[in-house]
């Protein structure tokens, strides 16, 4: 497991594990919340289908289909699971407002950054407002 504080607000935290972590789906970020010392049941657990969909949540639980999730809510945990897309990380310079995106090679060409901001404008936030962490990923 690695956790990178490059976040301005030092409350919002990106972690990802590497591959000898084998714990897997919904248990396997369980158990990698747990060990960063995140509370389980505040998990954001979004339904991926390499999309562009986005969602801003609320509440904790399962998400309908989508491969992006935002928050303003400080005790959610966003979580999505990657093997060699990449997962994107963003926390608002100013505000408690915080994302993950799982950015396949599907999303990206169909412009899941892009859709990001749009869903971001329309909570009035602006995507330069936020400062993002690309986590690791496969180069070819």
């Amino acid at each position: 497991m690695d956790i990178s504080t490059r976040f301005s607000n030092p409350g919002i935290k990106a972690i990802f594990s590497y591959k000898s972590f084998t714990a897997e789906g919904v248990e396997g970020r369980k158990t990698l919340a747990e060990a960063a010392g995140f509370n389980t049941v505040s998990l954001i657990i979004p339904n991926q289908i390499h999309s562009t969909h986005i969602l801003f949540c609320s509440d904790q639980g399962r998400v309908p289909d989508c491969d992006g999730v935002f928050s303003t809510n400080p005790i959610l945990v966003c979580s999505i699971q990657v093997a060699d897309c990449m997962p994107v990380y963003f926390a608002h310079r100013a505000e408690p407002v915080f994302g993950l995106v799982h950015a396949g090679w599907r999303g990206l060409v169909n412009g899941i950054f892009s859709e990001s901001g749009t869903v971001l404008k329309y909570y009035e936030h602006v995507l330069t407002d936020f400062e993002i962490v690309i986590g690791p990923s496969i180069q070819n």
